[in-house]
């Protein structure tokens, strides 16, 4: 490091001030500001990299971030259409089980297994009454 006010005595001895230093502590001490440059110019080159990797990542977490709100939407719409489906595949169910049990009722219009013998005979009477008339 340079030590302070290095760069001013440099200053007075290039006007010619009172300050004289001799050839070799010139020389040291311009040497200690030119590395002194250095590190602030490299100092400041890191900085501007790391700027631009901030920024850099900054716009990667922006777009992940983005990315992932867009997922979860997409989630939450699937969600919905999935629950959407199911309400209807059981709306169908019901409606299949009602059709089944009308079905089952049209096609067994005597749903007693054993029928009064009675009945049957009036009834058989009834046709043969109407056939005679037809």
């Amino acid at each position: 490091m340079v030590p302070g006010g290095t760069h001013d005595l440099l200053l007075q001895a290039d006007e010619g001030g009172a300050t004289s230093l001799p050839l070799m502590d010139r020389l040291k001490l311009e040497e200690q500001l030119h590395e002194a440059d250095m590190q602030k110019r490299r100092s400041e080159q890191v900085a501007r990299e790391l700027r631009l990797e901030c920024k850099a990542a900054d716009r990667a977490r922006r777009k992940e971030e983005q990315t992932s709100q867009m997922l979860r939407a997409e989630c939450a719409a699937l969600a919905q259409r999935l629950q959407a489906q199911h309400q209807q595949h059981e709306q169908l169910a019901r409606q299949h089980e009602e059709l089944a049990r009308r079905h089952q009722e049209l096609s067994n219009p005597n749903p007693n297994p054993n029928p009064n013998p009675k009945l049957l005979e009036s009834s058989s009477r009834v046709r043969e009454l109407l056939v005679t008339l037809g």
